[in-house]
């Protein structure tokens, strides 16, 4: 009877899967899909890919730069709550959202990689942003046009 047992719970554990496991495909540095469901991320405007930003009379990818940033924070953990907030004129839901309980917007723009988009959230991540530009970190330590003038021209 306890071997019955016993092999009942293997089996049972074998079959158990994380309920937060999720496939999180990363786009851009402010854009992601999550189980087919494309995001673009609340309040903040990353570099686009194909953005470059000048330091040191180098040219930068900062848009690449922004990806890979955002897929450091986002990482494998699978854990990723979103409360979608709008729907773009791309059809993306616009949404904050939260890894392991820390917002992501907030995480890039703090890091330096996204500006906070007061166009529509107005000064919700203000503080994150001027203390990146005061460390200088991310975009901060370059020279780097706002990603949404950067768009008018591309």
């Amino acid at each position: 009877m306890a071997l019955r047992l016993a092999l009942c719970l293997l089996i049972a554990a074998v079959f158990i899967q994380p309920a937060y496991a999720q496939t999180v495909l990363i786009h851009d540095g402010d854009t992601l899909t999550i189980e087919g469901i494309k995001i673009r991320l609340w309040g903040i405007d990353a570099p686009e890919l194909g953005q470059y930003c000048q330091k040191n009379g180098t040219n930068v990818p900062c848009g690449k730069m922004a990806k890979i940033v955002l897929q450091t924070f986002i990482g494998n953990t699978g854990n990723i709550v979103c409360k979608v907030i709008d729907i773009d004129q791309y059809k993306r839901k616009v949404a904050r959202c939260k890894v392991d309980d820390a917002d992501i917007g907030g995480m890039m723009v703090l890091a330096g990689y996204a500006l906070a988009y007061r166009k529509y959230s107005g000064d919700f991540y203000l503080e994150e942003e001027k203390e990146a530009r005061i460390e200088k970190r991310g975009l901060w330590g370059m020279n780097f046009r706002e990603p949404w003038d950067w768009r008018k021209n591309h």
